[in-house]
């Protein structure tokens, strides 16, 4: 009794306003160690101003646009084509532009002042973790009436273990920027509907100016409309259009967004990792409700939400189909009696809307896991504490078989979000370092003599091309070793397959999965845009044409034609293997060479 009571107390004192934001940073303090990882090395690439120093001014990305990957333009993607950036399977119609300038303007902050340090960089983003997992704190201490049940939701999100991408790596900051204003909008909110009428203006006016900077910060922003419509839904006091006045000024300022965002051209297309939802509803639609169900199950287990891009995604999506219905099943009575149950569970789901435009994964879980937490240590406090507010219509009370049942889930909770949470963002960031390090050895045995410069460099089977093909320039360039004059990666794929040399200019392959194999496969070309039988590519100095098909749509056998025979002084041929290139010589005419496939990066 004597433990629990000063556990509550702890719990209840305003120190963990402090306490909660620094233990979130101290469990992630290898994060400092970590480097440019993945997309950072683009960023660094351009924010550097190295990229603008090796392209021309119209091929060299915008320091302020480092989030617009791929704007749709035609002449771009023909550009990209050209060069290797992008494969010659690039839908025409690509799209992957994010309007991020706040986000970017604290990345301008890094590279002026320490470019070269990455682990302040770092430091930077575990400040933000902290601004945020604080924020959070207020929120708590705002809805919760039992001072320790709020500490409780705090200790939960302090643990949780999707702040740990965002916090290692450089280019996923955004999601804590994000964050970290959108809550602190939240919660100027709700303040602003009890206070007095000229205190109220002001906290309106911070609440939609803090919105404005959380929706300039990533997309994710428009959860914090997510929670203040929960709000007006469940907890807001008044008539319905006293509610609706309350969420106008930040409808207002969404919509403000919105048409900012389709003025500047930002949106995804062509995609089949990102989705827009007002460009594409009905692509959203098809993919919203299963990534969803991901996305929840990352939130409330420790099976990670990234299982949803993997090939077992079918297997797993039965996992958390199952999730759903033992999760509904323990709020249902939370949920019927309580108001502040269903302002965060409301929160919590609205918040799925967003993040479900792209490929489940835990590092987007960071607004809906404030709802979530809530809803958690809210479900602690009407089954558990003697102590509860009562703003249920009556407390739960439950027979001893019941009561054995309900201490039963609280374990699970605990050790899932408390014990094992942090276990996981720890190997989220080891896992994050091997991707890297698997990346950065492949790119490191692309040859570095000076006559590639004047050379394409064939890859013939590389499993993914952004990592390591689109990331052979900026990650060499960052090296000051030899750059590839151009290219071309003939199929991005982790199938096996036959090389069949069919004269001195043409190979024939043959892919025994087909062209895309992976969720991510398909980043550069949407599964709604298939390749047809006859379909003819052409890119400078190469003609792909698609032979056959699986049923799916998946191409699976391609023929390539270049300009020049095989043996060509012009062409660098390598082959994946082991995770690495190597040298690889075409076969002679009618003879064939067979390739086993090859693991991911991601495996």
């Amino acid at each position: 009794m004597r433990v629990g009571t000063r556990l509550r107390d702890h719990l209840a004192h305003p120190s963990m306003l402090l306490w909660a934001p620094l233990l979130s940073c101290v469990l992630l303090w290898p994060a400092l160690g970590a480097g440019w990882q993945l997309d950072d090395h683009f960023q660094r690439y351009t924010l550097s101003g190295r990229e603008a120093q090796d392209l021309a001014p119209e091929e060299a990305a915008s320091r302020l646009q480092l989030f617009v990957f791929y704007d749709g333009s035609s002449e771009r993607i023909a550009r990209g084509m050209h060069s290797g950036e992008l494969p010659w399977w690039t839908s025409e119609n690509l799209k992957h532009a994010n309007l991020r300038y706040s986000s970017v303007l604290t990345m301008l902050l890094d590279y002026a002042l320490w470019p070269t340090q990455a682990w302040l960089m770092h430091l930077h983003s575990l400040l933000w973790l902290a601004a945020l997992v604080g924020a959070v704190g207020l929120l708590y201490r705002k809805l919760f009436a039992n001072a320790w049940i709020g500490g409780l939701a705090l200790l939960l999100y302090a643990l949780d273990d999707a702040h740990a991408i965002p916090a290692v790596y450089l280019a996923n900051r955004s999601a804590l920027i994000a964050g970290c204003f959108g809550t602190l909008s939240v919660l100027a909110h709700i303040a602003s509907r009890d206070a007095n009428p000229q205190r109220r203006g002001r906290l309106v006016f911070a609440s939609t100016v803090l919105l404005a900077l959380s929706l300039s910060a990533a997309e994710i922003g428009v959860s914090a409309v997510a929670y203040a419509g929960a709000y007006a839904c469940t907890l807001d006091r008044g008539s319905v259009l006293a509610r609706l006045r309350g969420v106008a000024p930040h409808l207002a300022v969404t919509l403000a967004w919105l048409g900012v965002r389709a003025w500047g051209g930002f949106g995804a297309a062509g995609s089949g990792v990102y989705v827009d939802p007002l460009r594409d509803p009905m692509g959203f639609g098809l993919l919203a409700l299963e990534r969803a169900v991901f996305l929840l199950m990352g939130q409330f287990t420790p099976i990670p939400a990234d299982l949803g891009a993997t090939a077992d995604a079918e297997r797993w999506l039965l996992v958390g189909g199952l999730t759903l219905c033992v999760l509904l099943a323990l709020f249902a009575r939370s949920l019927v009696r309580d108001p502040l149950s269903r302002f965060f569970a409301l929160g919590s789901l609205l918040s799925l809307l967003p993040v479900a435009a792209v490929a489940p994964q835990n590092r987007l879980l960071v607004f809906i896991g404030i709802g979530a937490m809530g809803l958690i240590a809210r479900w602690f406090e009407l089954h558990l504490s003697e102590h509860s507010d009562v703003t249920a219509r009556a407390p739960l009370r439950f027979g001893r078989m019941r009561r054995l049942g309900v201490y039963t889930v609280a374990l699970g909770f605990g050790v899932s979000h408390l014990l094992l949470a942090p276990l996981l963002g720890f190997s989220f960031l080891q896992f994050q370092e091997s991707v890297d390090d698997a990346m950065e050895v492949a790119i490191a045995s692309v040859p570095e003599d000076p006559g590639l410069a004047d050379q394409v460099l064939v890859l013939l089977n590389p499993p993914d091309h952004l990592y390591v093909a689109t990331a052979i320039r900026a990650i060499k360039s960052m090296r000051d070793a030899p750059v590839p004059r151009r290219i071309r990666t003939l199929a991005g794929t982790e199938s096996p397959m036959r090389v069949t040399r069919t004269d001195r200019n043409a190979l024939e392959m043959e892919l025994e999965a087909g062209l895309f194999t992976s969720a991510f496969g398909n980043y550069f070309r949407s599964t709604r845009e298939p390749l047809e039988v006859g379909a003819r590519i052409e890119v400078e100095g190469l003609s792909v044409h698609v032979l056959e098909v699986l049923e799916d749509g998946n191409p699976n056998r391609l023929r390539f034609v270049f300009d020049v025979p095989l043996e060509h002084p012009s062409l660098r041929w390598l082959r994946w293997s082991d995770g690495k290139y190597e040298a690889w010589t075409p076969p002679q005419v009618g003879e064939s060479h067979r390739l086993e496939g090859s693991r991911s990066l991601y495996e």
